[in-house]
């Protein structure tokens, strides 16, 4: 028996390619059409014949009339005739109709309606005269509703749907003709539904999950787009990346054969759902962003308004990062609309996670316009005035201080760490900028106190606070609880993190690393969470850790989200660590750490919190990190006293800043 023959276009695609899949599986001979998408179209082919399937790339443009009869014309003459004729290609337009040129209407009806066309006028006849065969067309739903700013592609679509239904009417006997995809009763349809499925390579804010929602349906559904910003992974329904069969399978699997999980992932997206997005719930947030644009709108325009930031952000620092989220989080609590502009090397990705303006570091021209408006120039947090590093940063930032001066901000040095500075010439630097630009300089430390009195810096009001970061508080919300969920921990296991970074000798302490996670591994049931603060740094350092280590361990990297970062940590029984930060955070969330000092600073901030489990890297074997870590579980945990004595400090820093925002 002859096997059948399949053309499947926009083969190279999500659904085409799906498509292709399926036939070839099913026995059939497939023929995947691919125009621009070509290679991705015979990349398919070539896997599948890999599997012992029949396929082959086939090619032509389908707004061509001339192109797409040839390629119709080449494979009646190799195969004698086409059984299943399944058309999936398409373009879209996304833009203003009165915008929109003839050439990108033409493109959109083209390929959407006239391909169509050449192709099916080519094939048709000869299923007809062997009365058997099937044509597959694709719309979608906007060809029934429309879309605001898609009008072209709804056009085009809604042209496919009338084509389908006169040529079933010319050529099909009644019966044989099924258009499956739209319902008119979709309540009746997630009714019917034990779990919704929702399977993209890309997504707006998906309605079809709120709609099953809406029946207390469990959900599953592809992390793309506004996907997560509904489903909380793990808590209200399942993720799984695009095209990660595994995923989806297991996630399936999971669902179908525990009945009260379903309902009560099914239950808690209802709850989700109709507490962030239903109509009220909408109108309500609408309402608040509109009372939000007419007050600010209203706010006084002042000749001085405002604040500029600056600070190692948007450098891969998980760290930095949440110190800014400190940072605007204090201000923003001095005032809801103050504007705000955060310097970085990354201004687009800052401006996304921080809620703020940002502008380029070295935008030299731009950031001295700004500062001429702004009324308060922040440095910090972090250790920002050291030349353990290099000069040039140094350099950078004192300069910056300076301009900030003479724009007519007032300056000043927030929350932060001073030190080492060794090099004599910049120690006059440092001395004579600090002294002649900042009026208040409030610092995590006593090490950094003592640094700048040895500096000779006198004239700048200093205070001793706290880091700001020890003030974010991540909750416990169904968002954080994904978060962990997704990051790979497991409920009823406890963890002990690693926050290593590369330093001069390091590789001398690799085994040491390894021996001591092993060790929590062995005596106190901790898996090792090898944990990168600065992603391209630290990745290299935590590999070769990992590469000796023979128990089971997680490999994770900070993101750009705080809050995330400090709930991650805040899930540790353990923390060792050379990063400062990750040391910050633990502190501030009760965990025991054990720190691994190679710049003083760190000793500085173990010093002035009173904890003395720390040692220099240079002095860190296998023994000593395993003594230390006996002594921190054995103590367990700080003293709530200290935790809410560090926070309290850490508040200061606010009072000072709005001391120098509102002082005229």
């Amino acid at each position: 028996m002859k096997k059948k023959i399949a053309l499947i276009t926009g083969a190279s695609g999500g659904i085409g390619g799906a498509c292709a899949e399926t036939l070839a599986r099913a026995g059939y001979t497939v023929l995947l059409h691919g125009c621009h998408g070509l290679e991705h179209a015979k990349a398919l082919a070539d896997r599948l014949c890999a599997e012992g399937c029949d396929a082959h790339a086939v090619c032509c443009d389908l707004a061509d009339s001339e192109s797409a009869q040839a390629m119709c014309r080449d494979i009646l003459a190799l195969y004698h005739r086409v059984d299943a004729l399944v058309l999936c290609a398409g373009v879209s337009h996304t833009g203003l109709f009165c915008d929109m040129t003839d050439e990108q209407w033409r493109t959109v009806m083209d390929v959407n309606v006239s391909g169509m066309f050449y192709l099916i006028r080519a094939l048709a006849p000869g299923m007809v005269s062997r009365n058997e065969g099937a044509i597959v067309t694709v719309s979608s739903m906007w060809g029934r509703v429309g879309a605001s700013c898609e009008v072209a592609y709804s056009a085009s679509k809604a042209a496919v749907i009338g084509l389908t239904r006169a040529l079933a009417k010319e050529l099909c006997p009644e019966g044989t003709v099924f258009f499956p995809g739209w319902l008119e009763d979709v309540n009746s349809f997630y009714q019917a539904l034990d779990v919704n499925v929702l399977t993209s390579l890309s997504e707006t804010f998906p309605y079809a999950l709120t709609e099953g929602a809406r029946m207390h349906c469990a959900t599953i559904a592809s992390n793309v787009g506004g996907v997560p910003y509904l489903i909380d992974d793990g808590e209200n329904g399942l993720l799984f990346e695009p095209q990660d069969v595994s995923a989806l399978t297991a996630h399936m699997l999971t669902l179908a054969t525990d009945a009260a999980k379903r309902r009560g992932m099914g239950e808690a997206l209802y709850e989700k759902t109709k507490r962030d997005f239903s109509v009220q719930a909408m109108v309500e947030k609408q309402k608040h962003y509109y009372e939000i644009i007419i007050r600010r709108f209203r706010r006084p325009k002042l000749e001085r308004d405002g604040v500029v930031i600056c600070g190692a952000y948007g450098k891969g620092n998980g760290g930095d990062n949440a110190i800014l989220d400190a940072i605007v989080a204090q201000l923003r609590h001095i005032d809801p609309d103050l504007p705000i502009c955060a310097l970085s090397r990354t201004p687009k990705e800052t401006r996304a996670a921080a809620c703020v303006d940002s502008l380029y570091t070295f935008r030299l021209l731009a950031i001295r316009r700004r500062m001429r408006h702004a009324k308060l120039y922040l440095s910090g947090g972090g250790t920002l005035i050291q030349d353990t590093t290099s000069t040039r940063s140094l350099l950078y930032y004192l300069s910056s201080i300076r301009m900030a001066a003479r724009a007519g901000c007032r300056v000043m040095l927030y929350g932060c760490g001073v030190g080492p500075v060794s090099r004599p010439r910049n120690c006059e630097r440092t001395a004579k900028t600090l002294n002649r630009y900042a009026e208040i300089i409030s610092l995590r430390d006593r090490y950094s106190e003592e640094t700048l009195r040895a500096l000779g810096v006198t004239t700048p009001e200093i205070h001793l606070t706290a880091d700001p970061a020890l003030l974010i508080d991540p909750g416990d919300t169904p968002a954080i609880r994904s978060f962990l969920h997704h990051s790979g921990l497991a409920d009823g296991t406890r963890y002990a993190l690693f926050a290593l970074r590369p330093w001069k000798d390091f590789d001398r302490h690799i085994a040491a690393f390894a021996n001591a996670a092993e060790y929590a591994h062995r005596e106190y049931s901790l898996t090792p969470v090898l944990y990168a603060m600065e992603p391209c740094r630290d990745r290299a350092a935590l590999n070769a850790v990992a590469a000796q280590l023979r128990c089971p361990y997680l490999l994770l990297e900070a993101g750009s989200n705080g809050t995330e970062i400090v709930a991650l940590i805040r899930r540790m029984s353990l923390v060792i660590a050379m990063r400062l930060h990750t040391l910050i955070f633990a502190a501030g969330q009760g965990v025991p750490i054990v720190g691994v000092v190679y710049d003083p600073k760190v000793s500085g901030f173990l010093d002035y919190l009173g904890q003395d489990l720390y040692l220099p890297l240079e002095e860190a074997s296998a023994a000593s990190l395993c003594d230390l870590i006996d002594t921190a579980m054995a103590e367990q945990m700080f003293e709530a006293e200290n935790i809410r004595s560090l926070r309290e400090l850490a508040a200061e820093n606010e009072e000072l800043a709005r001391h120098l925002l509102t002082e005229e």
